[in-house]
């Protein structure tokens, strides 16, 4: 407990060192106005890595937790018209930090921020360590124009934020074939069963009259036995 306690006491020791903040005050019961910048967080993350590029030095990261800490700071400030330093810029740092710093500037401008941290040693050299891996930006501005800003770095044993994965896009189903339906076969025509030429019959009765009764009856047996 008591190591912990200690590596706390240095690493904020070493973040603060750096800086000499101004303070402003507002009345008691003032709250000012704000609104939150994700753009201008953005391009101050661009211009802190165009910075370290340019010394050779690799990226930070943007950490999600670091950066709504330093965006709860940003707030804070920009509701007090105030610029100072947070008590515990520890919290949103993962688990894992080895060492953090904090820089805080408020100005009309990004790039007019940004040109006054890389203008002043203590600020530039938290832009520029090369243990810090990680970043977390917050940026507000306030009803008068003025924008507050909080950069929180971190080193860590884990080292950059990981990029978060894509959801990996499901294939799409493999379609199942549909078999060809087997062509029923062709029924076989019946067989033609020629018309029988019958001979012209004629019973004769005693009478010696044709009688058409009997030539009806005996067509039919003629057609039941050619079947």
């Amino acid at each position: 407990m008591l190591r912990s306690s200690l590596r706390l006491a240095i690493a904020a020791l070493l973040a603060f060192a750096a800086f000499v903040p101004s303070h402003e005050t507002v009345a008691e019961g003032m709250v000012a106005t704000w609104t939150l910048a994700p753009e201008g967080e953005a391009e101050f993350v661009a211009d802190l890595n165009a910075a370290r590029a340019a010394q050779g030095l690799a990226p930070l990261s943007v950490d999600s937790s670091m950066r709504a800490a330093a965006r709860d700071w940003a707030i804070w400030m920009a509701e007090n018209v105030t610029l100072q330093h947070a008590g515990d810029i520890v919290t949103g740092a993962p688990a894992d930090w080895t060492k953090v710093g904090e820089n805080v500037g408020r100005g009309g401008s990004v790039v007019s921020v940004f040109n006054a941290f890389m203008a002043s040693p203590g600020h530039a050299a938290n832009v520029l360590d090369p243990k810090y891996t990680r970043v977390g930006v917050g940026m507000v501005w306030n009803a008068d124009g003025v924008l507050y800003t909080t950069h929180r770095f971190a080193a860590t044993t884990s080292g950059p934020a990981p990029t978060p994965t894509a959801t990996p896009v499901p294939a799409a189903p493999t379609a199942t074939p549909v078999p060809k339906p087997t062509a029923a076969p062709a029924p076989t025509a019946a067989p033609v069963i020629p018309t029988p030429t019958l001979p012209q019959l004629a019973f004769v009765d005693d009478t010696g009259a044709a009688t058409p009764e009997r030539v009806r009856a005996t067509m039919s047996i003629l057609l039941a036995a050619t079947d």
